[in-house]
């Protein structure tokens, strides 16, 4: 009898563990992983613009540098599985810990699909929400937010000249 005992004991410890690891704590872990790939992302696509204009025959032609399905693709995706983190089954209990809530996570899916929208420039113009999209992320990720401050930098040093 306390072969069984001195097993039991054990395979329930296993058996318990398994199952936090892949069920209870399966939104902070997918989070993670997310958020990892979503600081890529921001560091990886950050500049990436495609130029278009018109030519001569007055049709659009775009030079996207053969990226330009790619990076939507990537940025559409991650939009995405933002939006799937709410659907785990204990969503509810880690949103009050470490998750983002859904309006964060509205937000996010937000910046990231306004962010795809606006990677072609048409005729030398982008959009101009196109920074804060990206800054709005940061902000939502939890990066350093430096883009207004170096741009702050670069007007002082402009005008003293």
């Amino acid at each position: 009898m306390s072969l069984v005992n001195d097993l039991a004991l054990p395979l329930l410890v296993t058996f318990l563990t398994y199952l936090g690891s892949q069920h209870f704590l399966k939104p902070v872990s997918k989070w993670r992983e997310l958020k990892d790939e979503l600081i890529v992302a921001t560091i990886q696509y950050a500049n990436y613009m495609a130029y278009s204009y018109v030519n001569k025959e007055g049709k659009r032609k775009f030079e996207d540098r053969g990226m330009i399905n790619t990076v939507e693709q990537k940025l559409r995706r991650l939009a995405g599985e933002v939006c799937t983190l709410s659907n785990n089954r204990f969503y509810d209990f880690w949103k009050r810990l470490f998750l983002p809530n859904e309006k964060l996570i509205d937000e996010i899916r937000g910046d990231l699909i306004g962010w795809a929208n606006s990677l072609i420039e048409k005729d030398g113009h982008y959009d101009p929400g196109r920074e804060a999209r990206i800054e709005s992320l940061k902000k939502h990720l939890g990066l350093p937010n430096y883009y207004y401050e170096v741009k702050e930098m670069q007007n002082l040093k402009h005008s003293k000249k």
